[in-house]
């Protein structure tokens, strides 16, 4: 089913509800007019993955890093037919091999599941706010065997609590994603 159509923030948390309400299993492929997308992967109504966004391999590799310590990142070793980065879900795939070989427990999985879906939430908040977004629903790619699941109601909340803060404190010209540019590194060194 795809239903293709520009919408504004209220029209797309309707579809995340939709999408919930309905049970939904399948993939809520969102793209922004500024050519940003998100791809939220669904399960029976719950969000069981999400990608996408601005620096995908940075966030995984940084939620990784915060929740997973004990995994060495820089020395890990996969062969082709375990993954293919070209995928859509490449980042899930990883989870999932991981879990596999008994290298990650499930509360780590669902640590990063949860804040990986809380970022990309509040960062389509963001784009939503500023620029026009489409949406489409697709079923061709369904995750059989989801590791987390997560209430897509709460995560909303959770996004709109958020934005709602950064909104407040004047920083809703400002992406989380930025980062700084240290022009005199010298002078920064001498403090």
């Amino acid at each position: 089913m795809s239903h293709p159509e520009m919408m504004v923030s209220s029209q797309l948390l309707d579809e995340f509800k939709t999408c919930t309400r309905l049970q939904y299993s399948g993939k809520l492929n969102i793209k922004s007019s500024k050519g940003n997308k998100w791809v939220f992967y669904y399960r029976l109504g719950r969000i069981v993955w999400a990608t996408g966004g601005t620096h995908p391999f940075r966030r995984w590799r940084r939620h990784m890093t915060q929740h997973c310590p004990d995994i060495d990142i820089d020395n890990m070793q996969l062969n082709s037919t375990e993954i293919s980065i070209s995928n859509d879900y490449w980042d899930y795939r990883l989870l999932e091999i991981l879990h596999e070989k008994q290298k990650i427990k499930r509360e780590y999985i669902n640590s990063v599941v949860e804040r990986t879906i809380a970022e990309l939430l509040f960062d389509l908040a963001q784009q939503a706010h500023f620029n026009q977004i489409q949406c489409d629903r697709s079923a061709d790619v369904i995750l059989e065997a989801p590791m987390s699941f997560t209430s897509a109601d709460m995560s909303l909340k959770f996004m709109e609590d958020s934005w709602k803060n950064w909104s407040e404190a004047g920083l809703a010209n400002f992406s989380p994603d930025l980062a700084p540019i240290l022009r005199r590194a010298e002078q920064l060194q001498q403090w």
